[in-house]
């Protein structure tokens, strides 16, 4: 997402024109959540995964202000984010 930030904005555009995924989008996204449930792959392992991409990017999304007065120690972002992302798994 750092990386390529633009994607995000193409995505954003592409859902106020109400245009729906490829196929392949569809593809890549479900062989995702399959290797995430295996076998038990449901509706509830996508929401799951959808929660999880929606934290992964949401400094991104923050305001400025609030990005500031956070940590800059990337470390313990990721401690954190860790953390979350596992008591929503528990």
């Amino acid at each position: 997402m750092l990386e390529h930030p633009e994607l995000a904005r193409i995505e954003g555009w592409r859902k106020l024109e109400g245009v729906g995924p490829s196929n392949t989008e569809r593809t890549i996204y479900k062989a995702k959540i399959d290797t995430i449930a295996g076998d038990d792959a449901t509706s509830e392992t996508a929401d799951v995964f959808t929660a999880v991409l929606a934290l992964a990017v949401a400094w991104l999304n923050a305001p400025q202000a609030i990005q500031k007065l956070a940590t800059q120690d990337m470390s313990h972002q990721r401690q954190r984010f860790h953390e979350t992302v596992s008591a929503i798994l528990a």
